[in-house]
């Protein structure tokens, strides 16, 4: 079997609006993801012992990864998996090493609104409820778990993955040039990848949102607690981007 590793990963963070890119880059001619979105190679591990299922010194395992992308055919292949964003750096130097030509693509979401979204479509989901039907201190316990938190720590999630990854294989978009310049943000993507946007099906960036939930207002008690725990991030991403975030909750 010959390698057949992605040319680029969308690593998220989940509630990024990844299934809106998956979307309609998936439309592109040139462009070849598998129908399971989220394959879950890198991060995947056993629950009981916490340890990863891949091992990717081991080239079996690898093969495992390839038959993903066999039916590629000349496209690039894409894996758009959110949970890569949150990876360990022993873990995406192993990645490196593997895959150095890979581009990467990082989106950026406002992460107090980023952490409300994925508690409210967890709650929708999984029991069909509305974030304001849950008790305080469920919705509490729930919205400041760690590993909810560190999927919009993006000043860590960026810092490791440029360890690896140069500024011509690591790119950053926002979630408001999606929501904001659909077709414009995927031009920039293509431009990225190297592909031509003009073979986007003539609708181009559509704005329909994908996996939506019903909106809930957050309340002030989880606005106080996010804001708290992401107070160094807003002042670090403009810094870094040169921008202005004027729209984020704090």
């Amino acid at each position: 079997m010959s390698v057949a590793n992605p040319d680029f990963l969308v690593i998220g963070p989940a509630r990024t609006a990844t299934g809106w890119l998956f979307k309609n880059l998936s439309r592109h001619p040139g462009v070849y993801v598998p129908v399971t979105k989220e394959i879950h190679f890198f991060d995947r591990r056993d629950e009981k012992t916490g340890k990863y299922t891949f091992d990717l010194e081991n080239p079996l395992h690898w093969r495992w990864y390839w038959t993903y992308f066999m039916a590629a055919t000349g496209r690039l292949r894409g894996d758009m998996t959110p949970a890569y964003s949150v990876l360990t750096s022993q873990r995406i130097a192993a990645i490196a090493r593997n895959m150095p030509e890979a581009k990467i693509i990082y989106t950026i979401r406002d992460p107090v609104d980023r952490a409300w979204s994925d508690v409210c479509f967890g709650l929708w989901y999984s029991k069909g409820l509305k974030a304001d039907q849950v008790p305080e201190d469920v919705l509490m316990s729930r919205l400041m778990m760690q590993w909810r938190l560190d999927k919009g720590d993006h000043m860590a999630n960026i810092s490791r993955w440029e360890q690896y990854y140069g500024r011509d294989n690591f790119k950053c978009i926002f979630f408001e040039d999606i929501r904001d310049r659909p077709n414009a943000l995927l031009e920039d993507v293509c431009g990225f990848l190297g592909i031509n946007p003009e073979n986007l099906p003539g609708d181009g960036g559509e704005k329909k949102r994908v996996n939506a939930v019903p909106r809930v207002e957050i309340p002030e008690l989880a606005l106080t607690a996010l804001c708290g725990y992401y107070q160094s991030q807003r002042n670090w991403i403009e810094q870094k981007f040169g921008r202005k975030l004027d729209g984020w909750l704090c």
